[in-house]
């Protein structure tokens, strides 16, 4: 109830905020209209029929005065522009109409829709000149390039939260990751321009055109220069133009509310990452092996700290513990030894039409297990470590197998069966609509060596090569769902984990020859009474270098970090004007490129957001507070300024065309012209009106 009124809260907000975006162009044609001389019937908000007007003489009404103004006009006679009675009652109405997205001022011989309702009075828009009409036209937009700059002062001024442009993942596959780019890295420059955050980094990627390639400089731990990387961006999910990298993980542990589930959910990700559960959410590491966590810097001077150091403390750690301090909100320090995990391989496999990542040892596959539970997952009867032994159809099924089961039997009950303590236990899990039963997805690999069928692989993203078989699947007979790995290179393993390092035994003197292998493995079979079946599996030079090139990795570690931030604020009020006609300057020449990139192809006009996705992205960005509203309202200010110059009919770019004609031939575009230019851009503003109408209802209800 309270998010629904929450929620109601901020779209009020965010509407409030739209109207005001308009009541300030409209103002900028109002007063220039004023200065100008020229008479004004109506000041509008929104379209339509009048909700509530005002006029001086008259007063407040209820609807529209127009007809009582008219009638006042009538009673007066011929003599009513210099009438005492019409003196003391403004030919001007300021209005409040019904639908709030838009809004106009009328002016006497002015008309949008109706370029021939022209008038000869000496206070008409036509008679005067061209000069003073362009500044009436350029009112609007004058006023809203204004409101945008004072919208990012006061932002800056009280500052806000954004993510730096730090990479803390890169995409296999990815233009990023062919470019060299490395977890870790902080991104300085995009084609020589400084950025600060990630969405700077992530648009300037976006605007790049479609096969050309940009310049990152980037700044890595260890080396004493920036380096200079090209990568050539290519189309994401979304249409949109990308690297292929994720935000940098900060230095701080995520905050955890009161609420009980969520704390729960925290005890048992810490626990799963080795962490003690005793360390609270919101803690910040300081100390990695008893160095110092130091902050970094972006190009502004904004400082910020990752979780980096102790990535690369586990990275480096050969298996050894490694010892991280946190200091809590109350100065509390929390000391903690956290276990390296051994680094499997990976690979990719369909769920449906995602692709969905997996781990594997030589193509030897973990079984679905549950990491972590929701309460749908609880009340189910799962347990965190249950290893799923037959979901639906499926038995000991790898991550991809057991989500595709799951996701195939949405809004239906599902039997399932769980190893549990040695034993199994039979289970009827609900499956949600979205195809979700209630728990976060682990493997059995640190816990046993079952093993599932290994998933069909995929080739990496963007390859047409053929996917390349994994090892695994040359033995002969193959795995079996169930089967456990007893022994590798005559050596007994109790985990997936554990038998990294018996294969790497078995591997070294290959490894140190460049040779292949031949290692000798034994599958105690599914129902067996545990002895082993020996098998022989061949390693190719290449396999057996990949293997060797694992290392350790920090697991789950770097998920219980929130993200990194740094502050965006404004030192003094002088910088924050500088800083806003910067950000001003910068989204005007943004949306300019976005159009011609829209153009180009390189930007999908699906990306598009027409007045209601534009209020459910308002919405949620009054979620974070007020200061990120009023910043984004700067934007949509300044994005308003930019499309109402357009040179496109009806709007003030077209009349400015029209007045440009007018200046350079000395005489006004005709009626019939201005009529057929009219009716083609009120066709062209319906259908855009229409189309982004129909992306935002698609993106909200899919």
């Amino acid at each position: 109830m309270l998010d629904s009124l929450s929620n109601a809260g901020n779209v009020l907000l965010m509407l409030f905020g739209f109207g005001l975006l308009i009541a300030v162009h409209e103002l900028g044609h109002f007063l220039a209209a004023r200065w100008a001389g020229i008479r004004v019937h109506a000041f509008a908000i929104g379209f339509g029929q009048a909700i509530v007007s005002w006029r001086k003489g008259l007063g407040f009404r209820r609807g529209s005065s127009h007809a009582e103004y008219e009638s006042i006009l009538r009673k007066a006679g011929p003599d009513a522009e210099t009438s005492s009675i019409t003196a003391s009652v403004s030919p001007t109405e300021y209005r409040l109409n019904w639908f709030p997205f838009g809004g106009y001022v009328k002016m006497l011989g002015q008309e949008d829709a109706d370029p021939g309702a022209v008038s000869d009075a000496p206070d008409s828009y036509t008679s005067k000149p061209v000069w003073k009409r362009m500044i009436v036209i350029s009112g609007g937009v004058f006023m809203n390039l204004v409101l945008a700059g004072a919208l990012f002062i006061a932002a800056f001024l009280v500052g806000m939260k954004e993510l730096p442009a730090a990479v803390g993942a890169v995409l296999a596959g990815s233009a990023a990751e062919r470019a060299g780019v490395r977890a870790g890295d902080q991104i300085i420059a995009v084609d020589g321009e400084p950025v600060n955050e990630f969405k700077d980094l992530a648009l300037a990627t976006a605007m790049a055109g479609r096969g050309t390639p940009v310049t990152l400089t980037v700044r890595r731990e260890g080396e004493d220069a920036p380096l200079e990387l090209k990568a050539t961006p290519e189309p994401g999910e979304n249409g949109l133009l990308q690297l292929g990298v994720a935000p940098a993980p900060g230095a701080r542990l995520a905050e955890v509310s009161s609420d009980q589930e969520e704390q729960d959910l925290f005890a048992q990700a810490l626990r799963a990452a080795g962490l003690s559960a005793s360390v609270p959410g919101g803690s910040e590491l300081v100390r990695v092996n008893r160095v110092p966590v130091e902050p970094r810097t972006t190009p502004s001077g904004a400082g910020f700290s990752t979780a980096f150091a102790l990535s690369a403390a586990i990275r480096s750690s050969e298996g050894h513990p490694v010892e991280a301090v946190f200091r809590d909100r109350a100065g509390r320090e929390h000391g903690v030894e956290v276990m390296p995990r051994p680094e499997m391989e990976s690979g990719e496999a369909l769920v449906g039409s995602e692709r969905t990542a997996f781990e594997h040892l030589l193509g030897l596959t973990p079984v679905m297990a549950v990491g972590g539970l929701q309460a749908p997952g609880r009340d189910a009867g799962l347990r965190v470590g249950d290893i799923f032994a037959r979901i639906g159809s499926v038995e000991w099924p790898s991550v991809p197998a057991g989500m595709a089961e799951v996701r195939a039997n949405k809004g239906k009950t599902l039997r399932i069966a769980v190893l549990r303590d040695g034993a199994i236990v039979e289970l009827d899990a609900p499956v949600s609509r979205d195809g979700r039963i209630g728990f976060f997805v682990g493997t059995s690999a640190a816990r046993g060596a079952l093993l599932a069928r290994a998933p069909e692989p995929l080739a990496p993203e963007g390859s047409d090569a053929a996917p390349a078989p994994l090892p695994a699947s040359r033995l002969a007979p193959g795995v079996l769902p169930g089967s456990r790995l007893m022994t590798v290179g005559g050596r007994a393993v109790d985990s997936l984990h554990g038998a990294r390092g018996a294969f790497l035994d078995a591997t070294r003197a290959a490894r140190d020859a460049g040779a292949g292998a031949e290692v000798v493995i034994s599958l105690a079979l599914p129902l067996s009474d545990g002895a082993g079946e020996e098998r022989t599996l061949s390693l190719a030079a290449g396999e057996v270098r990949a293997l060797h090139a694992l290392g350790w990795d920090a697991g789950p570690v770097l998920a219980l970090f929130g993200d990194a931030t740094i502050l965006v604020k404004a030192t003094n009020p002088l910088s924050a004007v500088a800083m806003g006609v910067r950000k001003t300057h910068y989204v005007m020449t943004m949306t300019y490129l976005t159009l011609l990139r829209l153009v180009q192809g390189s930007v999908p006009a699906q990306q598009l957001s027409g007045p209601v996705g534009i209020t459910h992205i308002g919405s949620r960005v009054a979620d974070q507070g007020l200061v990120y509203l009023v910043f984004f309202l700067g934007l949509l200010s300044a994005n308003l300024a930019v499309v109402n110059f357009l040179p496109v009919p009806v709007v003030d770019g077209g009349h400015m065309v029209f007045l440009a004609i007018e200046g350079l031939t000395g005489k006004p575009v005709s009626i019939a012209v201005q009529n057929a230019a009219t009716l083609v851009g009120l066709v062209l503003i319906g259908m855009m009106f229409v189309f982004v109408t129909y992306n935002d209802v698609v993106r909200l209800f899919g």
